[in-house]
């Protein structure tokens, strides 16, 4: 055996904890315990502590001598991104929207609308894929423009449709919705009561502040305000016994703002706040030299929401997460039949990676071929400690980064050693992992 190449010990407080970045667990080792796993080869441990040792083996902090770390890593991610049991499909039903956000990256038309050649193209997909005998669950998750422009002439008829093939093959269906929330009406949510599926409704709604930042940037095309409407919308949608995941758009002048959520959510019943996940995301456009005050406003925020009994996700930047663009068992459909794996670039055909044909079959271009080359990082990510944390970032930051021989990021070894760092701050202190039973 041989300690793998990816444990990772550091001193936390008055104790030392090792953590293994590929595996994602952790132990808290006691100085006698810290000093048998650094001063001995792992046959000497075994003699020392046999304990000891079979814990380290049980949780991958010790690992065969021929095993090959990286292919390990990589050979899970395969097997994540290439699952036969799980389609996801996200549809585009319009690139038209209600409001005109600053940020936004889109360009919105009122003609583009999916029209019903692409639409039984798209029912001609999932019935092909619901038919084979390995798949298990389906997915569709309606993005945009805003999708619920098009409620009514695709996405309620689309989600009838592929709800009864699902019955009739049985297989799990489950829907989700990247929606401003704004046009979440009862008689919409009404009509989505009456579909069945199997798994709880999730809807993914973004506030831009509190009501008085929101309504600065988030407003209709003839300028109307839009926060206690949707806000009231995402209540009615939690008191469904649907699942909302609230996604702040933050920036450096907004984020203090959103801790008047504890007034503006104080009403919600203790069952309905399980119904509730809160993301921090920050605008992309907003980073740069005022970093560190947004850190600062962002962890004041989070545990004022904490504190509150709300559930707030932890940091992106220290979450291991990898993202659907890397999986191939994913495909985003836009109203027009182009295929994409990213939903957060423009839809223009100049970025599609293919088209979907009339008989449902994924036609992929030499563009979607080039990603699948370059989704697993290079040689250089393949030899750092952070590989299984971090992996390069997604597969479209790969593609535009001018950077293809060394870190995408440019990280140096103080900032690696910070990002464990956060990681193992996050299982510790979010109870992650249960550490009373992992210790040592």
């Amino acid at each position: 055996m041989k300690k793998s190449k990816y444990n990772y010990l550091v001193k936390r407080g008055t104790q030392s904890v090792l953590y293994n970045v590929a595996s994602d667990k952790l132990c808290i080792l006691d100085e006698r315990t810290k000093g048998i796993y650094v001063k001995n080869k792992p046959e000497e441990i075994k003699i020392i502590h046999p304990g000891f040792y079979d814990f380290l083996v049980e949780k991958k902090f010790l690992v065969d001598t021929e095993i090959d770390e990286v292919e390990e890593v990589i050979n899970e991610w395969v097997k994540h991104d290439t699952s036969s049991e799980i389609f996801k499909i996200t549809i585009n039903p319009t690139l038209n929207c209600n409001m005109r956000c600053w940020y936004c990256y889109e360009k919105h038309y009122k003609t583009a609308n999916m029209s019903r050649a692409v639409y039984d193209a798209v029912m001609n997909l999932v019935t092909q894929k619901v038919k084979e005998p390995e798949l298990k669950r389906l997915n569709i998750s309606f993005f945009g423009g805003e999708p619920l422009l098009s409620f009514s002439n695709i996405v309620l008829p689309l989600m009838k449709e592929a709800s009864k093939l699902c019955k009739v093959y049985q297989k799990q269906f489950s829907v989700s919705f990247t929606t401003n929330g704004y046009l979440l009406t009862d008689k919409i949510l009404d009509q989505l009561e009456c579909i069945p599926l199997d798994n709880k409704l999730i809807f993914q709604i973004t506030l831009d502040g509190n009501e008085e930042y929101h309504n600065y940037t988030r407003y209709t095309i003839n300028h109307g305000e839009t926060y206690r409407t949707i806000l009231e919308n995402i209540k009615n949608v939690l008191s469904r016994g649907m699942l909302v995941t609230l996604r702040l758009n933050a920036t450096v002048k907004n984020m203090l703002s959103f801790a008047d959520l504890l007034t503006d959510l104080s009403d919600l019943t203790d069952e309905e706040k399980t119904y509730l996940t809160i993301e921090i995301h920050r605008v992309w456009q907003d980073r740069g030299i005022t970093d560190n005050v947004y850190e600062e406003s962002e962890d004041h925020v989070r545990k004022i929401l904490c504190d509150a009994g709300l559930n707030v996700s932890e940091k992106i930047a220290f979450q291991r997460y990898r993202c659907y663009a890397d999986e191939e068992n994913h495909v985003v459909i836009n109203y027009d039949g182009k295929l994409f794996r990213c939903t957060a670039r423009d839809f223009k055909k100049g970025n599609a990676e293919g088209e979907l044909l009339s008989d449902g079959i994924l036609k992929w271009n030499e563009m979607a071929k080039k990603r699948t080359a370059i989704k697993y990082g290079n040689d250089y990510c393949k030899e750092c400690m952070i590989y299984p944390l971090c992996h390069g970032s997604c597969s479209q930051n790969k593609l535009e980064s001018k950077n293809t021989q060394g870190c995408y990021f440019n990280y140096d070894v103080i900032e690696r050693q910070k990002l464990i760092e956060e990681r193992i701050n996050v299982l510790v202190d979010n109870s992650k992992r249960d550490i009373g039973k992992d210790s040592i």
